[in-house]
């Protein structure tokens, strides 16, 4: 593709550590001490929280958003290790309770943890991250309730309290606003919407009109689309600040389909949210590495998720395993 010398090691050096760290983590994680080191980073993560808290008193206001910090970078990244928490925690419990072994008094704090964490996550207002957690704990919910105790009757109980819910919540403005978002996205011109970018440059992938600039099967080469370590190089497009002066590169995809996104944000000097930017994993692995790319990103998760279910763990131990699985 378009991808140089300079690309290719920035790619290497976003994308390589997390995927080798992925990989090694089912391989050794009967031998490591997952309970030690899970301690250790909550404890890090309650700092994290601290700080966040800190943030809404400095700026008088439960919801901070974007501006709320952490030791680990922008609002984004430490409501994803609050997350992490939140899903262990609530594996934890979900294992203890299918297991037969929840007991109310032993685990009074780990429900208090919880609260405080869900509370806590609130304030950095993170959209991405709360997809996330709805989307993990729904599969939970699904795989160990659902699906593990299937019978007619509980489907038919679920379906009435789930009808009973939407009657409920109908009249509320979280219900107006997911109709809202609903109504947008079905009236909406959507290569138009500004507030949609992100939906609009999955349906110029799927039609196959990103391919026609690039090469469907290898794609257009690492870094030369959305991938973070793309716009390492373009001034013009994101501030970066690195301890070396690099060669200026844009690719002609980038150019085409992304700068002029950017361009509408620079001159509307609005706040967008994680629907309008053009940035994801799906679509920079698709673009830049083709159809072989996401083979080989689908497999990846395939053969960690049959290592996960092939591995051995004692039963007190046992949502060590879930945890990993659903993670």
């Amino acid at each position: 593709g378009e991808a140089d010398a300079y690309t290719i090691v920035f790619w290497m050096f976003s994308y390589l550590p997390p995927f080798v760290l992925i990989m090694i983590l089912p391989a050794f994680m009967q031998d490591l001490e997952f309970g030690k080191i899970y301690g250790f980073y909550k404890k890090w993560v309650y700092l994290q929280s601290f700080l966040l808290i800190f943030s809404a008193i400095q700026y008088c206001t439960f919801i901070v958003g974007d501006p709320a910090r952490g030791t680990v970078g922008d609002a984004n990244w430490v409501a994803f290790h609050i997350c992490v928490v939140l899903i262990y925690e609530i594996v934890r419990i979900v294992t203890l309770s299918i297991q037969g072994n929840f007991v109310l008094r032993k685990n009074i704090l780990s429900l208090i943890e919880i609260i405080y964490f869900i509370v806590v996550f609130l304030i950095p207002e993170s959209t991405a991250n709360l997809g996330i957690l709805l989307i993990v704990l729904g599969l939970v919910f699904i795989k160990e309730y659902v699906i593990h105790f299937i019978n007619f009757t509980r489907i038919i109980l679920f379906l009435f309290f789930a009808v009973i819910g939407i009657y409920f919540i109908s009249g509320t403005k979280v219900y107006q606003r997911i109709e809202s978002a609903v109504n947008t996205l079905r009236k909406t011109d959507i290569d138009k919407n500004p507030y949609l970018s992100k939906v609009m440059t999955y349906k110029k992938l799927v039609k196959g009109e990103i391919y026609h600039d690039s090469n469907w099967f290898f794609g257009s080469g690492p870094s030369t689309f959305t991938s973070r370590s793309s716009v390492m190089r373009m001034p013009d497009e994101r501030v970066n600040k690195f301890p070396i002066k690099l060669p200026y590169f844009k690719s002609r995809l980038f150019k085409k389909y992304i700068s002029p996104i950017y361009a509408d944000w620079r001159a509307s000097r609005e706040s967008y949210g994680n629907f309008a930017s053009p940035q994801t994993t799906i679509i920079s692995v698709a673009v830049e590495l083709g159809i072989a790319g996401i083979l080989c990103f689908l497999s990846l998760f395939y053969f960690i998720i049959r290592r996960v279910k092939r591995t051995y763990f004692s039963p007190d131990k046992l949502h060590h395993k879930k945890f990993v699985f659903y993670f």
